[in-house]
């Protein structure tokens, strides 16, 4: 069990990871499966006494929590593989969601498209002004901080389509936000180009 791909993802986890990834796989919003909780604290066990996890063992923990889950029970090793790529979609899903909601401002542009998507003007204005504030603070101009404003503009553009059909709509901005995050990436990519050139 140690050379699975859920304990080698697992184990490179850090102390506040686990202690995060912990509360994930209790909450019922992200997991609906108690024997998961089972396994995660079996193999965090394991991680924190330096002890190689053994399948007999886990599927004890994973059968704590589940109540169709018996070791005399014929199919327990299959029901233990089927825990472990639960708990490591889980855990991928964990990735995932730390990854997409660590960057705050792009965290304010999902929700400039939610507030569109709902219709709700006045939410959507307030969401609008605040990604832009916070893109304007950035002290780079940088290709992500014109991706990021090209997203807004597209936001607002989204909007107004819907709410002013019959107005004529500049994306002239949208398209000068988009054409300068292309070229500052060509840029970044041909020095990275030349760099490795240089190298070898």
């Amino acid at each position: 069990m140690e050379n699975t791909l859920l304990f080698e993802a697992f184990a490179t986890l850090r102390a506040p990871e686990l202690r995060e990834f912990g509360k994930f796989v209790r909450s019922p919003f992200f997991n609906s499966r108690s024997d998961l909780v089972g396994l995660y604290e079996y193999l965090l066990q394991c991680r924190e006494t330096s002890i190689s996890p053994v399948p007999e063992q886990a599927y004890t923990s994973l059968a704590r929590y589940a109540a169709n889950a018996r070791k005399g029970k014929t199919g327990w090793n299959q029901k233990l593989r089927l825990a472990n790529s639960a708990l490591l979609a889980l855990l991928e899903k964990y990735w995932i969601y730390k990854e997409k909601f660590e960057d705050a401002d792009r965290a304010g542009i999902r929700l400039i498209a939610a507030y569109r998507k709902r219709n709700l003007e006045k939410h959507f204005q307030i969401a609008l002004r605040e990604a832009r504030r916070g893109r304007e603070r950035l002290p780079w101009r940088h290709a992500d901080f014109y991706h990021d404003l090209h997203l807004i503009d597209w936001e607002q553009y989204q909007f107004e389509t819907s709410t002013r059909r019959t107005e004529t709509l500049n994306l002239q901005a949208t398209s000068d936000h988009m054409d300068t995050a292309f070229i500052a990436r060509k840029l970044r990519l041909a020095c990275l180009a030349l760099s490795h050139q240089a190298v070898f």
